[in-house]
C-alpha cells in the first residue's frame, strides 16, 4: 500500500484473478459457484447496470448482504465505480432501511426483498448482476485511488441503542486485508467456510483477505443446522472457517459428540466478533489437536488488531492477543477501585487500518480519535510480553457504593466453577449502594453450587464482587452476532433487582385469560420490548433458536392483514376465530426444517402471553396461520413482511388492552395421577 495511493485494490485483484486462475471457484453459496472469471464478468454487468441507473464516483449506494455471491458482486462494483458501498442486513425493517436512506442520502438501494417495495431508491439486486457481461463497464480496475479516499460505510450499534456510521478509506480497508492475511496465516489455497453476517465487520474483513488472495468462499447462513455445515465442509472440501463463539456453540450442541467431524481436519478456526471463554478455549484444544485455534480482537472502527493462537500460547489463554504489523496497543489509565491491577486502563489502538471517523459526527469522531490512535471503551491490561488482557467494557463497569467492579473478572471466576457453561454479570439497581452485581448463569450438567461460588469470589477478589443476585438461565439472550445483551438481562428482573415469587407466578399464570377485542390505548415500545423478550428468552431445542417474531404495530396494516386471513381461513376452511382491534400483533414463524419448530414457537408465544399479563394487557394466540400460512394469498402477504421461505407460521399473538376480562373457564380436574412405587413391578 502507497502512503498516498493504492492499486492493488480488491477489484483490481479479481480483475487479475480473472485471467490467473479464471476457472477457480471464487464464492459457492446454496449450491451455486461462481468462478474466478465469472465474477468478474458479473462485476462488469453490474457496473453497466448501475451506470445506466445513474449511479456516479463519489455516491452512496446500499446493498442487501444477503449470503449470495450476487451481493458480493455489487459490493465490487460499488468498489470498481468508486462509489461507497453500505452494506444492509438482510433483517432490517422497512424503517431501518429508510432511515439509512435518509442518513446517507443514498440513491440506490440494491435488494431483492419485496419488503422495501415501497422506497422509490430500490433496484433489483439480481437483475443488476445478469446481462452482458462481456460489455465494456466503462471502469478501468488498473486505476490508482488515493489512499484517503471513502470506499465503505459500515453502521454499528453504540452503546446508546443509536447507529454510528464507521467511515472506511480505500487505505484502511487495504492495511485490515493484510492484518487479516497475516494474522491467520491465509493461504490463497485455502476453503474457508464463512457463516458469518456480510454487513458485519468480521465477516466483511474475512470476505474481502479471502478474495485478496484468491481463496473460495464457502457461504452459509449461520449455524443453524450442523447437517447442513458438516455437508459443506465435506463437498467443498473446507480446510478453515471463520466463526463467532456462540454460533459454533449451537453447532456443538447440535453434533454433540460428534462436533469436530469436520473441524478436527482443518488448518484453522477464527474466532471473532466476542471472546471465546478460556473453559471452553481448553475444550477446543483438547478435542481438536494439531488444529490452530485464533481468537481475534477488533472492532469495526479498528479491523482486527490483536491476535491469539490459544492452540498455542496456551500459558497466556485467557489473553485477548498481541498486536501484529506494527500496531500498537496501550492504556489510557482510570481510577479504579474493587478489583483488577492498578495497570487497568482504556485500551488504545494505533494502527493504519484504523476508520477515518464516525459519519457526519465529528464531535464523537473528536472524543475517539486522537493522533492517529483510536480510544476503546474497553478496559485492558497489557504485561511486559505485549500480551492484552480485556477486563471489561467502561460502559458494563459496575459502580458499587462508588467502587469500581469489573463484570468480566467476575465472570472470570463464576465461568471456572464446576456446573457453569456460561456466565454474564451487570449491575442492578440498589437502594444503598447504587449498583449491585447480579450473575446470570447457564448451568451444565447438574448445576452449580452457589455457596461454593460466592467462596471462591470472596477468596480471589472482594466482598464487592459478590452477586446480589444468582440467576439461572437456559440460555444468555445474544444479537444477531452473538454477542451477549447485557440490557436485556437487566430487563429480566424489575428495578429493585427482586424476581417474582413462586406463588405470584402461579397466580399469574392461574389468572391470565384470552382477550380478543381491545381498546383504542396504544401498546407502548417498551411493553413491547419486554413481551418480545419474554419471547425470545424461552426454551428452544439445541438452542437453535431459529424462530422469528414479526411486529405489526400499524391499524391499517393490521386490520388489512385481518381481512386476509379471514377470507382465506373460509376459503380453505381453517378455523379462524379473529380478534378485534389489537394494537399489536406478533407473527411467530419457524424453520420448517427444524424439528422442535412448532414446540419451541409455541413456548415462546406461552411466554409472550404471561409477560404480556403482568404488563396488565390482554392477549390472545391466534392458530389460523399455522394451517395457511402457505397459501398463496397469505405467503404474499408473508413474504412482503421479510419471511424467509423456510419459515411457516405457527401462530399469532393479538396484544391490546382489554375491554373486558372474561370468567374463567372450567378446568378438567381428572388429568393429573401420581404414580406410587408400589404401583410399578
Amino acid at each position: 500500500m502507497d502512503s498516498i495511493f493504492c492499486r492493488d485494490t480488491l477489484p483490481y485483484r479479481i480483475f487479475q484473478f480473472s485471467m490467473e486462475i479464471p476457472d477457480k471457484p471464487a464464492v459457492i453459496s446454496s449450491g451455486r459457484t461462481v468462478t474466478y472469471a465469472g465474477l468478474e464478468k458479473m462485476v462488469r454487468s453490474c457496473c453497466s447496470s448501475l451506470k445506466e441507473s445513474g449511479a456516479r464516483r463519489g455516491g452512496l449506494i446500499l446493498i442487501s448482504a444477503v449470503m449470495k455471491a450476487e451481493y458480493i458482486v455489487a459490493f465490487l462494483a460499488a468498489k470498481r465505480l468508486r462509489m461507497t458501498a453500505v452494506p444492509v442486513n438482510k433483517t432490517a425493517s422497512e424503517s431501518e432501511a429508510s432511515d439509512l436512506i435518509a442518513r446517507t442520502g443514498a440513491e440506490i438501494f440494491l435488494t431483492d426483498n419485496p419488503r422495501y417495495k415501497s422506497l422509490p431508491q430500490c433496484s433489483s439486486l439480481s437483475a443488476s448482476c445478469e446481462g452482458d457481461s462481456l460489455c465494456d463497464d466503462g471502469t478501468n480496475p488498473d486505476e490508482l485511488i488515493p489512499s484517503d479516499e471513502t470506499t465503505e460505510i459500515l453502521f454499528t450499534t453504540g452503546t446508546t441503542g443509536e447507529p454510528k456510521g464507521v467511515v472506511l478509506s480505500q487505505g484502511g480497508i487495504s492495511a485490515s486485508i493484510i492484518n487479516t492475511l497475516t494474522g491467520a496465516g491465509m493461504c490463497s489455497d485455502d476453503v474457508i467456510l464463512l457463516p458469518i453476517p456480510l454487513n458485519h465487520s468480521f465477516g466483511l474483513r474475512v470476505m474481502r483477505s479471502a478474495l485478496y488472495q484468491g481463496e473460495t468462499l464457502v457461504l452459509q447462513n449461520g449455524f443453524s443446522f450442523a447437517a447442513e455445515t458438516l455437508r459443506n465442509i465435506s463437498e467443498h472440501r473446507v480446510n478453515c472457517a471463520a466463526v463467532v463463539n456462540a454460533g459454533f456453540e449451537i453447532h456443538r450442541r447440535q453434533a454433540g459428540n460428534s462436533y469436530t467431524e469436520g473441524f478436527r481436519k482443518m488448518r484453522y478456526i477464527e474466532f471473532s466478533a466476542g471472546a471465546v471463554p478460556v473453559k471452553t478455549r481448553r475444550t477446543l484444544v483438547h478435542d481438536m489437536p494439531g488444529v490452530k485455534m485464533f481468537n481475534v480482537w477488533g472492532s469495526t472502527e479498528t479491523g482486527s488488531a490483536l491476535y491469539i493462537d490459544f492452540s498455542r500460547d496456551t500459558e497466556k489463554i485467557s489473553s485477548a492477543g498481541r498486536p501484529i504489523n506494527g500496531i500498537e496497543a496501550s492504556t489510557l489509565r482510570i481510577s479504579r477501585k474493587g478489583g483488577g491491577g492498578n495497570n487497568t486502563g482504556r485500551l488504545v489502538i494505533r494502527s493504519k487500518a484504523l476508520m477515518k471517523g464516525y459519519y457526519n459526527n465529528p464531535e464523537l469522531t473528536a472524543e475517539v480519535l486522537r493522533d492517529g490512535s483510536f480510544i476503546t471503551n474497553d478496559l485492558a491490561e497489557i504485561d511486559s510480553e505485549g500480551w492484552v488482557f480485556l477486563k471489561g467494557r467502561i460502559d458494563d463497569i459496575i459502580n458499587v457504593g462508588g467502587e469500581k467492579v469489573s463484570p468480566s473478572e467476575i465472570e472470570a471466576i463464576i465461568s471456572s466453577q464446576p456446573g457453569v457453561r456460561e456466565c454474564v454479570c451487570c449491575g442492578i439497581d440498589d437502594p444503598v449502594l447504587g449498583q449491585v452485581p447480579a450473575a446470570f448463569i447457564v448451568p451444565e450438567g447438574e448445576g452449580y453450587d452457589e455457596s461454593q461460588i460466592t467462596a471462591e469470589i470472596r477468596r480471589c477478589g472482594n466482598g464487592l464482587m459478590i452477586p446480589a443476585k444468582y440467576v439461572r438461565l437456559e440460555a444468555i439472550p445474544k444479537n444477531y452476532m452473538g454477542k451477549t445483551d447485557r440490557k436485556a438481562l437487566v430487563k429480566l428482573l424489575d428495578s429493585s433487582g427482586k424476581t417474582s415469587t413462586a406463588d405470584d407466578f402461579l397466580k399469574l399464570i392461574t389468572s391470565r385469560r384470552s382477550i380478543r377485542t381491545f381498546t383504542e390505548q396504544p401498546v407502548e415500545r417498551e411493553m413491547l420490548e419486554k413481551i418480545l423478550l419474554a419471547g425470545r428468552m424461552a426454551p428452544t431445542g439445541h438452542n437453535m433458536q431459529t424462530w422469528r417474531f414479526t411486529v405489526l404495530e400499524d391499524a391499517g396494516l393490521i386490520a388489512k392483514f385481518r381481512e386476509t386471513v379471514k377470507n382465506a381461513a373460509s376459503e380453505h376452511k381453517a378455523m379462524f376465530y379473529g380478534f378485534n382491534n389489537p394494537q399489536a400483533l406478533i407473527i411467530v414463524s419457524n424453520d420448517r426444517r427444524n424439528p422442535d419448530a412448532v414446540k419451541d414457537s409455541s413456548a415462546a408465544i406461552e411466554n409472550m402471553l404471561l409477560m404480556a399479563h403482568a404488563l396488565g394487557l390482554g392477549g390472545c394466540w391466534i392458530n389460523a396461520l399455522a394451517e395457511i400460512s402457505d397459501v398463496p394469498e397469505i405467503r404474499t402477504v408473508l413474504d412482503g413482511f421479510g419471511l424467509p421461505d423456510t419459515h411457516k407460521v405457527d401462530g399469532i399473538v393479538a396484544l391490546g388492552w382489554p375491554v373486558s376480562v372474561p370468567a374463567a373457564p372450567a378446568r378438567r380436574e381428572n388429568v393429573i395421577r401420581f404414580i406410587e412405587k408400589e404401583e410399578i413391578s
